[in-house]
């Protein structure tokens, strides 16, 4: 089953229907949209030597950026753009995860694939990502539906939907 999301979706409180852990981004902690909450996160990059191999760390959990070899990199980890897709991606199928094991249905393996397409006019850019959804095992369209709008939730989802803003600072 392919299901595909390229709108934001936002499902009122009442319609999550079962209670959910605290930590679960579909608790009404996350879902009450009267109330704020300030969490923080970070990650460290570090490039030295190569042209470009950089080495990502958080919370003690090493990852790799690079670009490929036509690019001048040496292609010994995804791209920037493509780490931010796997972690919509990755977010997302959490979230659907976490969902269906709530409500026991039996989706099976799920698998999502984050597509970027990106337009530049001048120094303007305009981004489109597309979500493909995926379950090993057949649903009836209503919970097919529920997932989709589920799919929606995901805290990165959320944070890239909603407005960012990066401040910068040069240390020596």
């Amino acid at each position: 089953m392919t299901i595909a999301l390229a709108t934001k979706i936002i499902v009122p409180q009442e319609q999550v229907l079962a209670p959910v852990p605290a930590y679960c981004p579909l608790s009404p902690k996350y879902s009450d949209l009267s109330t704020m909450e300030i969490s923080g996160r970070s990650a460290t990059a570090v490039l030295d030597g190569a042209p470009y191999t950089t080495v990502i760390t958080s919370r003690g959990l090493e990852a790799m950026a690079d670009e490929p070899d036509d690019h001048g990199g040496a292609d010994k980890g995804m791209r920037p753009h493509e780490l931010l897709l796997g972690a919509l991606a990755s977010c997302t199928a959490i979230t659907v995860r976490m969902y269906a094991d709530r409500k026991q249905w039996n989706t099976g393996a799920i698998t999502v694939t984050a597509s970027l397409e990106r337009s530049q006019e001048g120094r303007t850019v305009e981004s489109r990502i597309h979500l493909d959804l995926e379950t090993a095992n057949a649903l009836p369209p209503d919970q097919r539906d529920r997932l989709l709008q589920i799919a929606g939730m995901c805290p990165v989802h959320r944070t890239l939907q909603s407005p960012i803003h990066i401040s910068k600072s040069l240390k020596v």
